[in-house]
């Protein structure tokens, strides 16, 4: 999560390179604004294109996504959340060590308290705040829902988020949906047309989906696009209608 990307940072100023793009960034705002479904696919294709072009962004990309999914398999594999009654002053201390790295990141984000008049140190000051950005608001947010779950009676609260972590991958597949009827051109064509005051309250939609899923898994055992992904894995077909009496698959 932090060291290759890290030295990708320091290195790229003497690995400079100015690839020849796939698509401006002009271009890539009419395609995405296009009412045509399949100009939008070839503008996203080639819009990702442009990155995978520049290996110095390629690499420490997927090495910082595969870092945070090594860091969920190391806390599912250390059974980590079922210890947190016996581990709460560890705990409240990550979650206020994390906090103050979301906090400083920040600040190296949106200022230069350093003073820094270097452009490169500069740039480098930033990225680095970014990530302490990023992975502390990610420990933060995990440590806080850990101990309001396990040590306060915020727990009955916190369970209706249970059923939308059963269904991850239809939530994520609906957000995705939504997402590009509000902002794209097959859609409502929203995109560099509405600011925060507009967006930020489209976040409750996720409201809607905590309701549909717990709904859903009231009659089913599995999300649709759960059930898919595991008959086509499993290669078995699986029966979905949940049974009485019966416990949700998971």
């Amino acid at each position: 999560m932090f060291v290759i990307p890290i030295i990708h940072i320091m290195i790229e100023p003497l690995l400079a390179q100015n690839p020849e793009r796939f698509i401006s960034l002009s271009a890539a705002r009419e395609g995405f604004l296009s009412e045509s479904y399949f100009e939008m696919i070839k503008t996203n294709l080639l819009w990702d294109l442009n990155s995978s072009l520049d290996p110095w962004y390629r690499i420490p990309h997927t090495i910082n996504i595969l870092g945070y999914f090594f860091f969920g398999l190391w806390a599912g594999k250390t059974n980590v959340f079922k210890k947190v009654e016996s581990h709460r002053k560890q705990f409240f201390i990550v979650m206020i060590i994390s906090f103050f790295t979301f906090l400083l990141g920040s600040i190296f984000v949106l200022y230069d308290p350093l003073h820094v008049s270097n452009e490169s140190l500069l740039f480098f000051i930033k990225t680095l705040g970014g990530r302490m950005n990023m992975a502390g608001l990610l420990v933060f947010y995990i440590s806080s829902f850990a101990i309001l779950y396990h040590l306060t009676k915020a727990r009955v609260l916190l369970s209706v988020f249970i059923p939308v972590g059963q269904m991850t991958l239809t939530n994520y597949i609906i957000q995705s949906v939504v997402g590009i009827l509000i902002f794209n051109g097959v859609g409502l064509g929203l995109m560099t047309k509405v600011g925060p005051t507009i967006t930020f309250p489209l976040a409750l939609i996720f409201f809607l989906q905590i309701a549909f899923s717990i709904m859903w898994l009231k009659y089913f055992t599995m999300g649709p696009l759960e059930w898919v992904w595991r008959v086509l894995v499993s290669g078995k077909f699986m029966p979905i209608l949940k049974v009485k009496n019966q416990r949700v698959y998971s």
